[in-house]
Parts: structure tokens; sequence; C-alpha cells
């Protein structure tokens, strides 16, 4: 059989020519992405994935999607921005909306032995993000701490939905590799935000309305990954996370010692609750 050799046409291979045309198509795909503000670009998921975590938050955020679509009022469908937390304390109750707000309420509920302030940061971050991930705007994201925005990789990789929602951009990028269980983690090994001030300073509370919400100071604290820590183990089981974070030589982080009901008795807020705490 002869040699194939290919005919060039002004010096080029059509092999040549075709890689050009393909290097060509994809520069002009990637900046018409780069022409698309931020704040739109969403995190590419695996919409198939059904699992408990992932339906938890994809079901929640295409109900919001939905009743926008059908002519809901915006400000019905994500609530106040002010991320309140009674329904996290005492569970739902009739009156109760149903908002990005209340479902990171309700969602936290379910996950037990979580540190107090931990839950409380994961409800904050949990609640921007679903406001954003709902409806994207300018406003929702100037509200979504910087922590908690897609990477790269999370918005041009399609991925897990339950990727999406812990705080650490480095673990997010991690467990796109390499999937684990964050939760029982979390639960288990421990970490912490570092936050000496009690649930006086973590909580504003209306005294006239019994509005409980995110105080300005624990949203600052939180934000700053710095006030992070995890145990050793935890950076055994996401090694990504060192160098980021303080890790501390110790297996497990025990959980604050906290005496919620007493908070809330003291503040007319005593009924009965369930979430857990370390008295």
């Amino acid at each position: 059989m002869p040699e194939y050799k290919s005919i060039t046409i002004f010096g080029q291979s059509p092999w040549e020519m075709a890689q050009r045309a393909f290097e060509s198509s994809r520069q002009h795909q990637q900046e018409n992405y780069l022409r698309i503000p931020e704040y739109f670009v969403v995190p590419s998921l695996f919409e198939e994935e059904r699992c408990p975590l992932a339906a938890v938050y994809t079901d929640f955020r295409d109900l919001g999607r939905r009743q926008l679509a059908e002519g809901t009022p915006i400000d019905e469908v994500l609530g106040n921005p002010e991320v309140e937390l009674s329904v996290y304390f005492h569970g739902r109750r009739p009156e109760d909306p149903h908002t990005p707000n209340t479902w990171a309420c309700e969602y936290m509920r379910l996950l037990k032995d979580f540190d107090i302030y931990v839950a409380l940061a994961s409800i904050f971050t949990y609640s921007r993000f679903m406001r954003w991930t709902i409806a994207p705007s300018v406003e929702t994201y100037s509200l979504l701490p910087d922590p908690m925005r897609p990477t790269a990789l999370q918005r041009l990789v399609q991925h897990h939905p339950g990727i999406d929602l812990p705080i650490f951009p480095e673990m997010r990028d991690g467990l796109i590799h390499d999937m684990r269980d964050y939760i029982v983690a979390m639960q288990t090994l421990g970490c912490s935000v570092n936050w000496d001030y009690g649930l006086e300073a973590a909580i504003d509370i209306d005294e006239e309305t019994g509005s409980m919400t995110v105080s300005a100071m624990f949203q600052d604290h939180i934000c700053n990954l710095a006030n992070w820590s995890v145990s050793q183990r935890f950076a055994d089981v996401f090694p990504e996370l060192r160098g980021y974070y303080l890790v501390l030589e110790q297996d497990t982080i025990p959980m604050s010692i906290v005496d919620v009901e007493e908070f809330l008795r003291r503040h007319g807020r005593g009924d009965p609750m369930s979430v857990s705490s370390s008295d």
C-alpha cells in the first residue's frame, strides 16, 4: 500500500486546517461564554441525580423557578433577604412561607449532631445560595457570600448537586473529582467556626415581633474562612483543605457548649425545640 501523504493547500494539510478550525470555534465559544455575566453562570449539575441529598436541593430550586415562571412575585418566592431562624428552632408552623430561608432551616433540622454555630452558618449560606440559584441576578448574587460563589470547576464540570453546598471552595472542587460524605464527616469528625461570643451576638432578636435573624457580626465572621478550623481526621478525609484552613491536631472537634433552650426562654421564645445542642 502506498504511503499516505496529505495534500497541502497553501502549505497546510487538511489536519492542520481542521485543527485551526476547531481552535477558532473553541475560542469563539469561550469568548461568548466570557460575555455572559458571572451571576448568570449557575453550576453544571447532573440533573438526573435523585438521591435525597440531591433532590432536597434541586426540587426546591425547581419549585421556586416554576413559581416565578407562573408569575408569582419574586419577593414572595424568595422571601426576606434577612436570614430568619424561627423555623430552625421551632419547626414549621402553618403560617410559615416556603422560601429559601425556611428551606435552609428545615434542611438543617434534619441533620442531627451538628455544632450549633456550624448549623447557623450553614442556614445562612444555604439560604443565600438558594436565593441566587432560583433567580440569578445582580441582586441575589451580591448577597451570595464570596466563599459560596461557584468555582470555575463547578460552573464547567457536571457534578452531583450536593457538592454545591459546603462553604469550602477547595472541598467542592475536590468532591467533583472524588465524591465523599462530607455531612457524616462534619457530624463525626467535626469542624468549627470558632465563635466565642455566644448566641446573643450571633442572633438578633426583635423583641416586638419575635423575629430571630443571623447577626451582621456572625455573618462577617463565618464568611471569613480564616475563622474556620477542622480536625486532623477531617483533614485526612479531605486533604484538599490542608494549607487553606487551620487543622487542629486532634481526632475530633467537640460541639460548642450552648444552652439553646435557656437562650430561647430568656427571650420569650422558649417553646419546645428538637435541634441538637450541647448543654
